[in-house]
């Protein structure tokens, strides 16, 4: 089991494009889910694995996020962060790194001692938790909101 961060970020940098196909068109929670299944990653290091995956494929332009919808105001149907359209869809438009930023701060800090898949889920499907489109290879983005 990798238990050193450095030795766990090599592994997912040479494996990203693996990753990325196999979970390509999944839900955000399926990300950290196949990270402490498949690629043997001390549970405390899940969801800093997670963040790094995302990061790097948000560079890549493979993943855009959509912005949480704890920023939603259901009253004036808005956005109360900076929002840009791409092909019908709602796309967050804040940097990369704020987002990650946001993300960490959103994380129940239980998740960074031990994966908990209930707890994960939680995390992935509430409010807070922005949700991935995958880019696939014409530039078009995926995502099932079903």
């Amino acid at each position: 089991m990798k238990s050193n961060l450095n030795d766990i970020k090599k592994i997912i940098i040479e494996n990203k494009d693996e990753i990325f196909n196999m979970l390509y068109g999944s839900w955000i929670d399926q990300i950290p889910w196949y990270l402490s299944r498949v690629i043997d990653i001390d549970s405390k290091y899940v969801y800093e694995s997670f963040f790094i995956l995302l990061e790097i494929w948000a560079r890549e332009n493979k993943i855009i996020f959509f912005p949480p919808e704890e920023f939603y105001n259901k009253k004036i149907k808005k956005y109360a962060t900076p929002i840009k359209e791409r092909q019908d869809y709602k796309i967050w438009d804040i940097s990369v790194n704020d987002i990650i930023n946001y993300m960490r701060t959103k994380i129940p800090k239980e998740l960074y001692a031990t994966f908990n898949q209930d707890i994960s889920d939680e995390y992935c499907f509430g409010d807070f938790c922005p949700r991935i489109g995958w880019i696939d290879e014409n530039g078009n983005i995926q995502f099932d909101f079903e």
